[in-house]
């Protein structure tokens, strides 16, 4: 009989709480995690970076609507991920109290 099965006689549901029988919490600290699910979402957008821009210019040689414009789409791509990294920064700045925004109303 595996983890598994136990789990699902004990009437739990949810795979957090499965994993949470089957870990022994003193073996990892808490920022041991974080540190791995840091590296997995790290290694996985790296991938994503990589591996989109050659996959949208694949597909668009294959649209002839496209086909001159694969330059471009590989392009875009880049500029929506840098868009998005800086108004990551920019939200995380805002949020975290760093930078105040002087809103002014004049009556």
């Amino acid at each position: 009989m595996g983890r598994l099965d136990e789990y699902r006689r004990s009437g739990h549901d949810g795979f957090i709480s499965f994993l949470d029988r089957s870990c022994s919490w003193k073996v990892c600290r808490p920022y041991d995690w974080w540190l791995m699910i840091r590296f997995v979402v790290g290694m996985s957008s790296g991938l994503a970076v990589c591996l989109v821009p050659p996959f949208l210019s694949v597909i668009a040689r294959s649209t002839p609507q496209l086909a001159s414009k694969t330059g471009l789409i590989g392009t875009m791509n880049q500029i929506g991920i840098v868009t998005g990294l800086f108004c990551g920064q920019v939200a995380g700045l805002i949020l975290t109290g760093s930078v105040r925004l002087a809103l002014t109303i004049d009556d």
